[in-house]
């Protein structure tokens, strides 16, 4: 079998050796493991494919790890070498024995591959003979184990990389590639070695780098400074840098960098990158433009906004801008496409001036509907009470999106106002459109104001379903005792999305007057309507909920059997236990395996 495999691997067609190395695959002797290992040099990446992943599954075989390190001496055959590397790497632990004993291999070739390995692997046992790889004789070798220590990370690493640092001054290269993997580790890294390392012209941009992925706000005046630099390499690092260590810093601690960015950097600097096809470096330039204010140009970083992946710290930067940013975003608003439209109002609404406010009511009557939406919403952002009437119109819109923008608009600025438009609101409740009186019976809800009660509960008899289930909601977020037995009116009607709303009200209650109508809910034909009743009266947790809940276990519609198993263990725990073990005789699988799950986390 084996000679036959050998023939046809040596003068078969590609898919005929490729079918070898799979057949190879259900032996396990030696020189299968041996054959496939050659297979890794076949000049088809297919056949070098098949035969990567047939080893991968020979993983334990005394005979293969040996075989793969042999064939990184094929000096000729690069496809050979990468794929045995390609192997090593994902065979993983029980390799790792035999790439430490290679690092002390004569041929420098083979150390550098084991470093490698060693590093894709990622395995702590490593860091010692990594660290020792250091002191190789061979440039390439000594590097290969910084960068592969970089990828193990640690605190051990960190020590063994920075003392390269400081005591490696003749070598270049290593710092350099110490640098680097030090930037890489996931670890704080100490930054006053890498700081001296900045007045040195071949190690600067390295240092620049790991200065940048330090996290430590120490490391700021310095990159500051790398905005000046003459390297364009070093200039984007501290762009970079800058940014992430800003993200990461407290409110107060980054008032404390607004101020040194104002006082050391320059916008010319900065315009250069924002066209860069680095992401990370255009969000960069483009928070610090924002953090420089009236010292830079809002309308270089407009455009930007078109790709929504730099939408947060384009956005960001506007609002640092303030008044001169806001002088640009309104500018803009009448040229601008859809959705640049519904992003500018947006925008205003965060930074929050009044003097956006006539843009934003321009943009009420916006053909496109998402921008409505949004400038709906930034007018409630900043408070401008005096647009109110203008909102209203748009409780009609179209648009159910802009609707609940509306809505939510319009109950946050009646807050504001303290009930100063609630009777006009009132007046709209005799309205013949649906939509109208919906929306508003969702408004005094969310108000909250006792006068509108009356109103609301006049809407649970509505004509209407949705007002109806508005009606319900609105005496669930007004949360006056008043209205618990007119939610009785929810429960009987005929729509059972009304029915459920109305549980959901009483659910907020957690009263004994909501329990008794919670439990009458509890037998309604609606599955969804019963589940919640359910769980509103595991909130309430009294005797009659827990009688309740124990007939539902067994009920004949799983999904009720099931939420009667969960509300019990969240009303009584422990106590609950006999009660849910009936669950497991139940009829349905997946009541029985819900049961049993849940009196897995009681045992817990």
């Amino acid at each position: 079998m084996i000679e036959d495999m050998k023939k046809r691997l040596l003068e078969g067609d590609e898919e005929e050796r490729r079918v070898a190395v799979e057949a190879l695959g259900g032996m396990r002797d030696r020189e299968a493991v041996l054959l496939t290992v050659s297979a890794l040099g076949d000049q088809s990446w297919r056949v070098r494919k098949t035969a990567e992943e047939i080893l991968e599954g020979f993983a334990g075989e005394e005979s293969l790890v040996p075989a793969l390190i042999g064939s990184l001496r094929s000096e000729d055959n690069a496809g050979m070498r990468n794929s045995a590397a390609s192997v090593l790497a994902r065979i993983g632990w029980s390799a790792i024995p035999y790439l430490i004993e290679a690092l002390k291999d004569i041929d420098k070739d083979i150390r550098k591959f084991a470093s490698d390995i060693l590093g894709e692997i990622g395995d702590t046992t490593a860091i010692s003979p990594l660290v020792d790889a250091l002191r190789d004789n061979d440039d390439n070798v000594r590097s290969s184990a910084a960068e592969a220590l970089g990828k193990i990370g640690g605190d051990e690493v960190v020590n063994a990389l920075v003392y390269v640092l400081t005591n490696a001054e003749d070598d270049i290269w290593l710092r350099y590639s110490a640098l680097e993997a030090l930037g890489k580790t996931g670890s704080r890294i100490p930054i006053e070695p890498i700081i001296m390392l900045l007045d040195e012209k071949l190690l600067r941009k390295a240092a620049m780098d790991a200065l940048a992925k330090s996290c430590d706000p120490r490391a700021i005046p310095h990159l500051i400074a790398g905005l000046h630099d003459k390297s364009r390499g070093c200039r984007e690092a501290a762009v970079t840098g800058l940014n992430n260590i800003y993200k990461s810093l407290p409110f107060q601690e980054r008032l404390t960098v607004d101020e040194e960015v104002r006082a050391h950097a320059e916008p010319g600097l900065l315009t250069g990158f924002l066209d860069s096809p680095s992401i990370d470096i255009k969000k960069g330039a483009v928070v610090i433009l924002g953090i420089m204010g009236g010292g830079a140009d809002p309308a270089m970083i407009l455009d930007l906004a078109s790709d929504e992946r730099m939408q947060d710290a384009v956005t960001d930067a506007f609002v640092k801008m303030g008044e001169k940013g806001l002088e640009v975003l309104t500018g803009a608003f009448p040229k601008a496409d859809d959705k640049m439209r519904s992003y500018i109002c947006r925008v205003i609404g965060k930074i929050g001036d009044k003097k956006g406010v006539g843009a934003l009511t321009s943009a009420l009557s916006d053909p496109y509907g998402h921008t409505r939406q949004s400038a709906a919403l930034a007018i409630s952002e900043i408070g401008a009470i005096e647009t109110l009437p203008l909102l209203v119109p748009l409780l009609l819109d179209e648009y159910e999106d802009v609707e609940e923008a509306v809505v939510q608009a319009i109950i946050r600025l009646s807050k504001e106002s303290h009930g100063e438009y609630i009777s006009s609101l009132l007046d709209g409740m005799a309205s013949r459109e649906p939509h109208l009186r919906r929306n508003i019976t969702a408004i005094l809800g969310g108000i909250g104001s006792k006068d509108a009660l009356p109103a609301i509960i006049s809407s649970l008899k509505d004509e209407d379903s949705e007002v109806r289930k508005a009606a319900a909601t609105a005496i669930g977020n007004l949360m006056l005792k008043e209205g618990i037995d007119h939610l009785a009116i929810a429960l009987a009607d005929e729509d059972s999305q009304v029915r459920l709303a109305g549980v959901n009200a009483l659910s907020r209650f957690q009263s004994i007057e909501a329990g008794r109508l919670l439990a009458l809910a509890s037998d309604d034909t609606d599955i969804w309507v019963k589940c919640a009743a359910m769980k509103g009266l595991s909130k309430i947790g009294d005797e009659n909920a827990e009688k309740i809940l124990s007939r539902a276990v067994m009920d004949e519609a799983g999904v009720v059997a099931i939420t009667a198993i969960e509300s019990l263990f969240a009303m009584k725990g422990v106590e609950a236990v006999e009660t849910i073990k009936k669950g497991l005789r139940h009829s349905n699988p997946d009541v029985a395996w819900a049961a049993e799950k849940t009196l897995s986390r009681i045992a817990k």
